[in-house]
């Protein structure tokens, strides 16, 4: 057969992993690519509301993360509850990148957060709304040349609710 793409999905929940792939050539030219990725977004989860800035008084010249996590989508509304327990429910940042396939078009992209978002696609940024405030989505639209973009979204939780989403929409 000609040059021919295949894909499978499985969860894994981290440790090793052993990977076996068989290749056949019987003549012809040899095409042989591999690709491994997590699919959807690697998420950064900091202390304080200014993701790797070391909060005002801190000894400390960077602020590290306290936690990691893929996750499959910028889907997220806590409420009052805890996003993880090394986290907590106040005053934590976090950040997700990803790169995400979208077809040729004009795009909405929508960005809810309570409290402060910003928006980055293809290293461009595009909504930032870095500030406290209650659940607000904003909105933004790009035209697209149909190709995998890259994606970041930074987020801040001051107090309350906690709140960030994120949705594109297809408009033509």
């Amino acid at each position: 057969q000609g040059a021919t793409n295949y894909f499978a999905e499985f969860e894994h929940n981290g440790g090793n992993l052993r990977l076996d792939i068989e290749y056949y050539q019987k003549g012809g030219g040899a095409v042989f690519e591999f690709e491994m990725a997590p699919i959807g977004y690697y998420a950064e989860y900091y202390k304080g509301n200014s993701l790797e800035k070391p909060e005002a008084g801190s000894t400390l010249d960077r602020n590290v993360p306290i936690a990691y996590r893929f996750v499959k989508d910028v889907n997220f509304d806590l409420g009052y509850g805890d996003l993880l327990n090394r986290v907590g429910s106040d005053h934590f940042s976090a950040r997700w990148r990803g790169r995400i396939d979208l077809p040729v078009g004009r795009w909405r992209i929508d960005l809810t957060g309570d409290d402060g978002v910003r928006l980055y696609v293809g290293g461009r940024l595009l909504i930032n709304q870095w500030k406290t405030q209650s659940a607000t989505t904003h909105s933004r639209m790009i035209d697209l040349v149909g190709r995998r973009q890259d994606i970041k979204v930074e987020y801040f939780e001051k107090a309350g609710r906690a709140k960030c989403k994120l949705k594109f929409v297809r408009i033509f």
